[in-house]
């Protein structure tokens, strides 16, 4: 599984860091394989595997990214990049997508409330889609 980046704000920053250390922002549109367990009763690593994991290629880099660090606190919304390489993945993620190197992306979005508000009508679109 691979990523690979279209327009950056910041294209030598290595995609699998999702977070600013210095003040700032940080857009940019990314492509790849999309790979998310959708109603995961107990995390992405527990017993219980996921009831559906949505699963799709995106051939153009059109899927957004948005970090900031405002004031020392960093958030991000969109599509975080994540490396698929632990065994843990196997379960759910297939054996033949997990291996050193492997990257996916899954929609994601950290920072309270202002990343919620922002990442909801994207999450509810992805849902409706899978």
């Amino acid at each position: 599984m691979k990523l690979f980046r279209g327009f950056s704000t910041h294209p030598d920053r290595n995609l699998l860091d999702p977070t600013l250390e210095t003040p700032g922002i940080w857009f940019e549109l990314r492509g790849g394989d999309y790979l998310d367990p959708l109603s995961d009763p107990d995390g992405w690593f527990g017993p219980a595997l996921p009831k559906r994991v949505l699963k799709f290629y995106c051939p153009l880099p059109i899927l957004p990214w948005f970090a900031w660090n405002a004031f020392g606190k960093p958030g991000y919304v969109g599509f975080k990049a994540y490396g698929v390489d632990s065994d843990n993945y196997k379960p759910w993620a297939g054996e033949e997508n997990v291996y050193p190197g492997s990257q996916a992306l899954h929609l994601s979005a950290r920072n309270g409330l202002t990343a919620l508000w922002l990442a909801l009508p994207l999450a509810v679109l992805w849902w409706l889609a899978a």
